[in-house]
């Protein structure tokens, strides 16, 4: 479907915030408004200047992430450009009566472009199960009734005006032109859906009911994406492919999830603008001379390459257990043994050294003939060896060492990182979960992708932790990582839930991205997060990934290998 020229012109911007089911959710217009004027000129933005009710929220434009200060969950952001003709340029939401009397529900944005195109078209009926969308639903423009097929079930529906409009992508270009200088950009964008992804959640009370795909159906990641072409002034053109991501259920804030919200990928009138500002500079896109005279922030998208961190939505019915490998739920969970007494735990690993050679202890750095640093009294220390590594420590410096982590019977040698015994880490309380879904990771288009979510929330450090007592932060969960569904995809698997009862996979620390401290950091065990590109280093293809030990070596540095399975 081609976008005319006055249609560009009259496109509208509008950011969205990922909520918890991985669905995009728009912000008020007034709010948007705000935001775009902020944009150009800042790294971060109050929403709070925007609406007084999201007085705890604001937006980091260098990471693109709306930002909680009160619990420190971040979630991503995107800023999307809708054509002149689509439902928000013009203003209008769609929306359906819910169960409760009053409950109006707004749809989708990409199922209310749909919906307003009918509208506008006079026709009588709209079928979105013929639509790229395969919702189970028919749509009767006369009566303004939704019906559910196969039971018939009806809903009311309503279109109505927005009293505030998005900011048109001209009014911005004239800001943004007023602070960078630089000439301003003609648009020719040319969109088309190359396959279906309309997934959604499972009941009759929910407006979009359950979709159900044969399990030899499986769609790739390329599968799902909409493809488009930019001229700029300067007669360039860049290629661009922009994933697939759900669009918004409705107009809320950050602190509200209610209504439900159609599993829908993009439409010819949508265009995702800068999912990751990582890649927002010049230096990232296709040639830093055609894209300098892009917007501010569209460097990601209109360069050769762009980062795609999801998949397509997926509804619960989709989602299929791992071959092989108890769901989370069934797993038998550890309990963790302590060993309070370091001296029940070192005569297992240890021998005595008669005779000390005369270096320094690699834990408190004094002698070894000489008293330990973790010794009040003067008096000679004992000196023990490992077994398997056959280093060299005080006794008392070994005593200390295991005092300070998680007390589970365990002992890592600190020169070599021999393990002894069964080794555990500080990993703070939540959730792992993973299962099966029907899309490709790039290199791996002969099956279906696993998604594992880690899921923490903040908390309280306990003895085992850097500053017990302390409050920790937990940033950017849920976490969403992916490995193939192949043979060493699921041994990898197995691997990390064995990692994650050992609670190996996090700790609390020092962020490396941020430099924030007491807050839940990675554990030093890679994982990929990145679903259909390798843009950052974390997604595919990566052969070496599995192969290669990365993760495997990593694991067993840890003390989880093969012999656990």
């Amino acid at each position: 479907m081609a976008t005319s020229r006055t249609n560009v012109s009259q496109a509208v911007f509008v950011w969205e915030w990922l909520n918890d089911q991985g669905r995009w959710r728009p912000y008020d217009p007034s709010v948007v408004r705000q935001i775009e004027n902020a944009y150009p000129r800042g790294n971060v933005f109050s929403l709070s200047a925007a609406d007084p009710k999201l007085i705890s929220y604001i937006l980091d434009f260098s990471r693109m992430q709306q930002i909680s200060e009160t619990t420190g969950t971040a979630r991503p952001v995107r800023r999307q450009m809708y054509s002149g003709s689509s439902a928000p340029a013009k203003g209008v939401v769609w929306q359906w009566l819910g169960d409760l009397p009053g409950s109006w529900n707004t749809y989708d944005l990409e199922i209310a472009c749909l919906l307003e195109e009918a509208y506008e078209n006079k026709q009588t009926q709209l079928n979105l199960s013929h639509t790229s969308y395969r919702l189970p639903y028919v749509v009767d423009m006369t009566t303004m009734n939704q019906v559910r097929q196969g039971s018939g079930f009806t809903r009311q529906i309503r279109r109505i005006k927005l009293p505030t409009l998005y900011p048109s992508v001209n009014s911005m270009d004239s800001d943004n032109n007023s602070l960078t200088k630089t000439a301003k950009p003609s648009y020719k964008l040319k969109h088309s859906v190359s396959a279906p992804c309309g997934i959604s959640d499972s009941n009759d009370g929910n407006i979009y009911g359950k979709v159900r795909r044969s399990n030899s159906t499986r769609l790739s990641e390329s599968d799902c994406q909409v493809k488009a072409t930019v001229s700029v002034q300067s007669g360039s053109s860049i290629s661009t492919t922009d994933d697939i991501t759900p669009s918004t259920s409705g107009i809320a804030s950050p602190s509200s999830d209610s209504g439900i919200v159609a599993s829908a990928s993009s439409s010819s009138v949508g265009m995702a603008m800068s999912p990751s500002s990582s890649l927002a500079g010049p230096s990232n896109s296709a040639s830093s001379a055609s894209t300098s005279d892009l917007p501010m922030g569209s460097s990601s998208v209109f360069g050769s390459r762009m980062v795609r961190m999801t998949p397509p939505p997926t509804s619960k019915s989709d989602c299929k257990p791992v071959p092989g490998i108890k769901p989370p739920k069934k797993r038998r969970r550890l309990s963790l043994i302590k060993v309070a007494d370091p001296d029940d735990v070192l005569k297992h690993y240890v021998s005595k050294v008669k005779k000390p050679p005369t270096e320094d202890c690699p834990i408190c750095f004094e002698e070894l003939c000489c008293s330990s640093g973790y010794e009040e009294s003067k008096a000679i220390s004992i000196v023990f060896k490992l077994e398997k590594c056959k280093h060299i420590f005080h006794k008392s410096c070994l005593a200390a060492m295991y005092s300070s982590g998680p007390k589970d019977g365990s002992l890592q040698c600190p020169t070599c990182k021999a393990i002894y015994g069964v080794k555990h880490g500080n990993q703070p309380p939540g959730s792992m979960d993973y299962h099966v879904i029907p899309f490709s990771l790039p290199g791996y288009r002969e099956c279906d992708a696993i998604r594992i979510i880690y899921n923490i929330p903040p908390g309280t450090q306990g003895p085992e932790h850097p500053h017990p007592g302390k409050r920790y932060s937990a940033r950017g969960f849920p976490r969403h990582c992916y490995i193939p569904n192949n043979d060493k995809g699921r041994k990898v698997l197995r691997l990390l839930i064995t990692a994650w009862e050992r609670r190996l996979l996090f700790t609390v620390g020092v962020s490396a991205t941020t430099g924030e401290s007491n807050t839940v950091t990675w554990n030093e065990i890679h994982h990929k997060t990145e679903f259909g590109s390798n843009l950052t280093g974390h997604g595919y293809p990566d052969p070496q990934y599995l192969d290669n030990v990365l993760v495997l070596m990593e694991l067993a540095s840890q003390g989880v290998k093969d012999e656990v399975l």
